[in-house]
């Protein structure tokens, strides 16, 4: 039980963060949202299989939750792999800027 009520609450975590940077009370870049969005449907992924595995279903249920869920963790990690690009990208071109040319 208490692996389903922290999987729960690290799911309502999440939106709250972007909803946190979209509002605009913290910026911290579109690094962020990428690699948010991402990590919300890793765990929207979890979340599914967790309750699943929780209520008991059958293990063909769980085979049809998966067939849906792993695609969508595997989408949220090219997500968040692009947040990761994304940062690099803007830490590169912070660098280049600041440093003197030769």
């Amino acid at each position: 039980m208490a692996v389903v009520i922290v999987v729960a609450a690290t799911w309502l975590l999440i939106p709250a963060v972007l909803i946190v940077d979209f509002a605009g009370i913290t910026r911290r870049g579109t690094f962020i949202r990428w690699g948010v969005i991402g990590v919300l449907l890793v765990e929207s992924a979890g979340v599914a299989d967790t309750f699943a595995q929780y209520r008991g279903w059958s293990s063909s249920r769980i085979d049809s939750v998966n067939s849906i869920t792993i695609p969508i963790a595997v989408a949220g990690f090219v997500l968040l792999g692009i947040g990761q690009v994304m940062r690099a990208m803007e830490r590169r071109k912070a660098g280049q800027a600041e440093s003197p040319r030769k």
